[in-house]
């Protein structure tokens, strides 16, 4: 609902997203529909957001446009949350994968440009946190992606001076062997990523459990990228048929028709982004109200990103360096470092300790079923030492536990006590000497000075004593 919508509960209208908003404000924004057999000449770049089940005269719309050297802003997505799929009786929304997915296979295949909807990126590093409900503590998502200044591309004027960039549940894109299409990254994720299956995000209760079994592949995903070459037509063998001429065979081609292109006229110039949640509002900008007024403002630089591509694919290059950027961060990478480490640990260590405290929970409730009830002697005296036993097991268990709990953040916290040291004490304590050793160096030089005046003048009277 990128360009506003009803909502039949609150029965408002939802205002348009302000990336909306802002490209309405910078250029002309229409709608052509889901089902077009050709774009106007007058249009000058296609933004494509989430397409699902487009028709095959739309594909080869755009396919021709293309072609003749029209650019395109594409934005797929394995799982977009952002998109209010139609909802299936019994079923809430989040729990519907299948409706939230959008890919272009026939014009990606034709292009060798490689996307799957079955795959979402996960990285251990660059991964968000969120306060789990009311007083929760803060759970780390890592389908939640901040993309610092080391995962943009610095090279493309398009993120060269972005800093932050938030993307969410996001898929991967890369060219297949032996494909047309030449790829330039844009956005990409660190070395601590690796790829999910989208079906795990359907019933997903504990962000933090898609960590269990995550191995990071150590190369970096792209999630953005510039496209570029001399791609093939999707349809090489001219349009598509059409309900009407498929019933009359007869029917003779127009001769006013279009002519067809088998291969594009030049290197094409196209933007891909494997995620459509990059656009929504709860990803990058906090809107406001001040006396009536909506204020948007901007904690990532999602919406520079997006503005920055679209006036770049239409040949306004030179605005983007004259315009402000949102934000401007400097992330501690050193402690990111020293938190997935540790998050890493305590995730192996805790589920290990798990397993022991279920095995000797089980182990305990095994004794306490089997015990003799007859008399006045409950448990056996062996029962009870080994219940006993069982017992200190567990307590001992949940002590290491919650030990591990909080030695989780235990570098970082040594790391900050060492440089407050540096800065409170070492710090001075180098400053003083370097005080101290620069006057006695002056103290010195001055007694070198002295000396060398005294000897001056014991050489002058010599000197008048032997003119005497």
């Amino acid at each position: 609902p990128m360009s506003g919508s009803f909502d039949p509960q609150s029965q408002q209208m939802v205002p348009a997203w302000v990336i909306y908003q802002h490209a309405q404000q910078l250029f002309e924004v229409r709608s052509l529909g889901t089902d077009n057999d050709v774009i106007d000449d007058d249009v000058g770049l296609l933004w494509i957001v989430q397409p699902k089940s487009l028709s095959n005269s739309m594909l080869y719309a755009i396919d021709q446009f293309i072609l003749k050297g029209g650019t395109a802003m594409i934005f797929v997505d394995p799982v977009a949350e952002s998109d209010p799929a139609p909802p299936i009786q019994g079923m809430p929304p989040c729990m519907m994968p299948q409706g939230r997915r959008s890919n272009l296979p026939t014009l990606f295949n034709a292009w060798g440009l490689q996307f799957s909807t079955d795959d979402v990126v996960a990285d251990a590093q660059l991964a968000l946190s969120f306060s789990a409900g009311a007083g929760g503590r803060p759970v780390r998502h890592p389908a939640l992606l901040g993309l610092t200044e080391a995962e943009l591309n610095d090279d493309d004027v398009i993120t060269a001076d972005l800093n932050t960039i938030n993307v969410g549940l996001a898929g991967h894109l890369s060219v297949a062997e032996g494909g047309s299409a030449i790829i330039e990254p844009l956005l990409s994720t660190s070395s601590a990523s690796g790829v999910l299956a989208s079906s795990r995000f359907s019933f997903l209760s504990d962000p933090s459990s898609l960590f269990d079994g995550f191995v990071p592949s150590g190369e970096p995903y792209v999630i953005a990228a510039r496209i570029s070459g001399a791609l093939p037509s999707a349809f090489p063998d001219g349009p598509p048929p059409t309900d009407a001429s498929s019933a009359d065979d007869s029917e003779e081609p127009d001769a006013g028709a279009p002519t067809h292109l088998a291969q594009a006229l030049d290197s094409t110039n196209l933007i891909v982004v494997a995620d459509v949640d990059i656009l929504s509002d709860r990803l990058w900008v906090q809107q406001q109200n001040f006396f009536g007024q909506r204020i948007a403002n901007a904690f990532a630089s999602n919406g520079a990103f997006v503005v920055n591509a679209l006036e770049s694919l239409l040949g306004s290059a030179d605005l983007i360096a004259v315009r402000s950027r949102a934000t401007y961060s400097r992330p501690f990478t050193k402690v990111e470092e020293l938190r997935v480490a540790a998050e890493a640990q305590y995730r192996e260590t805790e589920q290990r300790l798990q397993t022991e405290l279920a095995d000797t929970e089980r182990r305990l409730g095994e004794l306490q079923s089997s015990r003799e009830d007859t008399g006045n002697i409950l448990v056996t005296p062996e029962q009870r030492v080994e219940i006993d036993r069982f017992i200190e097991q567990r307590s001992a268990i949940r002590k290491d536990l919650r030990a591990v709990q909080r030695d989780l953040d235990k570098n970082i916290e040594q790391l900050g006590t060492m440089l407050k040291i540096i800065n409170m004490a070492l710090v001075p304590m180098l400053l003083t000497a370097f005080a101290l050793i620069a006057a006695w160096r002056r103290s010195r030089e001055g007694t070198t000075t002295r000396r060398e005046g005294t000897t001056t003048r014991h050489e002058g009277a010599i000197t008048r004593q032997e003119g005497a």
